[in-house]
């Protein structure tokens, strides 16, 4: 093998093995781009779901604040606490 064939062949490998890194760079970055952008998703799915939950809770608190003050009497008159 004569030295010329030999630094071509060197040369050939090292540009195929470059090239090889830069597809896998690229491969990377589009997997970790990808799973970012499915973490946000979730948040955002996780984000609703808690204001879902709690939007529910404070109707279900006025809802029963509501019946409760109309189906009951207050007790105590506002002036009963400075009476004590």
């Amino acid at each position: 093998m004569s030295l010329r064939y030999s630094s071509r062949l060197t040369i050939a490998l090292f540009d195929h093995q470059r090239h090889a890194l830069q597809l896998f760079a690229r491969l990377r970055e589009d997997v970790v781009e990808a799973v970012e952008d499915h973490f946000v998703e979730l948040r955002v799915a996780l984000v609703e779901h808690l204001a879902e939950g709690r939007q529910h809770a404070v109707l279900h608190q006025v809802h029963h604040l509501r019946g409760s003050s109309a189906h009951r009497h207050v007790r105590q008159r506002p002036d009963a606490f400075l009476k004590q």
